[in-house]
């Protein structure tokens, strides 16, 4: 982490301070001082049984605060007995939260396996004496990278579920011709410019590409034909909506454009929401693909189906 300052690993124990809400009730928590930590200093801090993991990741933010400066937090102990005896401590760190981990990421039994020996009870160093970082600590480390990348993850997906629905509706708006003649392009299309919005730089939808990709599907579910639909209010077309196969959050890794009608299916809306949210998503999205397949390869679009489905796993 931060360059010359030290990180540490804490135990905490939930039946004596609640510190859960306090840390999110709290801008701060005064902890005990019983060790040599330094402003800057990042702490892990261990939450022993039931819990057994790492839960929260702190800075530490001031030292050496004495007990008649520090935060009353007295509605956060659960052992008003430790609470006494705290108040006569001479010294206190001060913690900020940087992130509450769910407590199935890092668990004692996995930290035991990645070189952890015994039980974390007094603060310990995640590196030896040399500098160098130890197994238990890479191991925090690591886990701590695929968190982030999950965390970014997870908010691009919500943003591009938000873009999709944007489409949706607006296609709903527009007065669609059915007697027009719907087809594939031959032409590649180049990949698309990043637009900024408020939040940050996303890919836009065209929305004339995906009507044309669902007059190509008849305006059925490209999933079965016969599921039934209603007819739109605005001109009578059946109502279907456009999914893109390989989401636009992923167009990064792609050098032509993905927001084409090769990538865009038609779906009932059930269809639709259960690739979203259903049980049997993996089942439709591998027949989609082994359709699609070969449709996308024409326009230089390569993936495999264990790449695709890595794309919708949340």
């Amino acid at each position: 982490m931060g360059v010359g300052f030290l990180e540490w690993i804490i135990s905490a124990n939930h039946n004596k301070y609640d510190h859960v809400r306090a840390f999110k009730e709290l801008p701060y928590i005064d902890w005990k001082q019983n060790a040599n930590y330094s402003v800057g200093d990042k702490v892990f801090i261990y939450s022993t049984k039931p819990v057994s993991a790492i839960e929260f990741l702190v800075d530490v933010i001031e030292t050496d605060i004495t007990s008649d400066n520090v935060i009353d937090d007295k509605n956060y102990w659960v052992d008003m007995g430790e609470y006494e005896k705290g108040r006569k401590y001479s010294k206190y760190t001060r913690f900020k939260l940087v992130e509450h981990f769910d407590t199935s990421q890092i668990t004692i039994d996995e930290l035991h396996k990645n070189g952890l020996i015994g039980n974390i009870q007094g603060p310990r160093k995640l590196y030896d004496e040399m500098g160098n970082l130890l197994e238990f600590g890479q191991y925090i480390h690591n886990s701590l990278s695929i968190f982030k990348k999950d965390k970014t993850r997870a908010k691009i997906m919500k943003q591009n579920d938000q873009l999709d629905d944007m489409l949706k509706t607006v296609i709903t708006d527009i007065i669609i011709n059915p007697s027009k003649i719907y087809s594939y392009s031959d032409v590649l299309k180049p990949k698309p410019k990043l637009v900024e919005n408020k939040f940050n730089k996303v890919y836009k939808r065209n929305k004339a590409v995906a009507i044309n990709a669902l007059g190509i599907a008849n305006f059925s579910c490209e999933i079965d034909k016969k599921h039934k639909t209603f007819k739109r209010k605005k001109d009578g077309v059946p109502y279907t909506e456009p999914h893109h196969l390989i989401p636009m959050a992923f167009q990064d890794e792609f050098d032509f454009s993905i927001d084409i009608e090769e990538n865009i299916v038609s779906l009932c809306s059930n269809c639709h929401n259960e690739i979203h949210y259903g049980e049997n998503a993996r089942e439709l999205i591998t027949k989609l693909y082994y359709e699609r397949k070969s449709l996308l390869e024409k326009k230089n679009i390569y993936i495999s189906l264990i790449k695709l489905l890595s794309f919708y796993a949340k």
